[in-house]
């Protein structure tokens, strides 16, 4: 796949060549019944969104996601019910549905907020002050893809919860003592760029069970439990080495 740099400010970083699915489906959670309405409806214009549900209770979410197994779960950060007690119940929700990518959508940025998110397993943090639809729409086309979005500005907050010994700058320990192997720091910043493991492991040439050994090692080395935290690192480490990131 070719893939080039957009305009920093536009909001997306890198761009595939390959198309997004036809139909990316939607669940919007919002327990604001009329907003809930109101975003499903916009969203429903764009002809690569499927609004397949509104939700506005955490009882009725957990049964869509059983019933329908979305591309894409947009959650209102207002929905306390589903992010309150450091998103607890979110976080329960996602873990039994792997294959559903969630974002948040925010009204402002709110460090412990945003880094409560992404340990819950979300794969997006939206900011929706600007009302910007548009790029609402390639936000989510992004991360049905497997990207994670996140603002430039929050990675600074995403670093400082990460293990101790993993936020620290690594080019000293690069110097010394290496963390990761050479084939590992390949495995994160390929990673980093969207691939998923199967694409990985095409692409280094290696067994998919190559990749998943990997994959065990890194996560033991950095102290981190799902993938999601593996991306941001890998998102924060390019950022600190290369200026091809893969941001929002």
């Amino acid at each position: 796949m070719v893939a080039k740099r957009a305009n920093p400010d536009s909001g997306v970083v890198m761009k595939h060549s390959s198309p997004p699915p036809a139909k990316i489906s939607v669940v919007v959670a919002n327990p604001n019944p009329i907003s809930c309405k109101l975003l499903g409806a916009a969203l429903e214009k764009n002809n690569q969104l499927r609004v397949i549900d509104r939700v506005s209770s955490a009882a009725e979410l957990a049964a869509s996601l059983d019933r329908h197994s979305p591309n894409i779960l947009l959650v209102s950060s207002h929905f306390q019910a589903l992010v309150g007690e450091h998103f607890r119940l979110l976080t329960s929700l996602l873990s039994g549905h792997a294959e559903v990518a969630c974002v948040v959508l925010a009204d402002e940025s709110v460090p412990h907020v945003v880094a409560g998110a992404f340990r819950a397993g979300v794969r997006g943090f939206f900011l929706c002050a600007d009302r910007d639809l548009e790029r609402l729409e390639v936000c989510l086309g992004q991360v049905a893809q497997g990207r994670i979005w996140i603002e430039p500005s929050h990675l600074k907050y995403l670093v400082s919860c990460m293990p101790e010994g993993v936020a620290s700058d690594p080019a000293p320990r690069r110097r010394t003592t290496p963390l990761l192997t050479p084939r590992e720091e390949e495995v994160v910043q390929l990673l980093a760029e969207g691939l998923r493991n199967r694409e990985i492991a095409a692409r280094m040439n290696v067994s998919d069970n190559t990749i998943k050994n990997y994959m065990f090692r890194i996560f033991e080395k950095l102290g981190f439990s799902n993938r999601v935290e593996l991306v941001l690192y890998a998102t924060a480490h390019m950022a600190q080495t290369t200026p091809q990131v893969a941001q929002a």
